[in-house]
C-alpha cells in the first residue's frame, strides 16, 4: 500500500518517509565530503589507534608535580570568574515612540 499525500511526504505501511530529510542528507554527505578526504580520514584513524595503543605499549610515567596539578583548576578558576562577571556594555533605552 502506498499512499502519496504531498510532494514531500509519502506514507507506505505506515512508515513516514521524508523526502526533504533525503535531500538534506546528500547535501550533508557533500559538506562532509568537501571538509573529510581519505587523508585527514587516515590521519584521524592512526591517532585514535595510537592515543588507544601507546598506553598499553608505553611504562607508566612517574606523577607530575604538586603544582602542575593545580594548572587544570586554575583555569577552570578562571573561566568562572569570566563566565559570572559583570558586562561593561551600557544599558540601553529603548523607547517605543508613544511616551510623550
Amino acid at each position: 500500500m502506498h499512499y502519496k499525500i504531498d510532494q514531500r511526504t509519502e506514507v507506505s505501511f505506515g512508515l513516514n518517509f521524508n523526502l526533504a530529510a533525503v535531500e538534506d542528507q546528500k547535501v550533508h554527505r557533500s559538506l562532509m565530503s568537501r571538509y573529510f578526504n581519505a587523508k585527514g580520514i587516515g590521519i584521524m584513524v592512526v591517532s585514535t589507534l595510537a592515543l588507544l595503543l601507546l598506553p598499553l605499549v608505553l611504562p607508566p610515567l612517574p606523577p607530575p608535580p604538586v603544582l602542575v596539578l593545580f594548572v587544570p583548576v586554575l583555569l577552570l578558576a578562571l573561566l568562572l570568574y569570566f563566565a559570572f562577571l559583570p558586562s561593561k556594555v551600557p544599558t540601553l533605552e529603548i523607547n517605543s515612540g508613544n511616551d510623550p
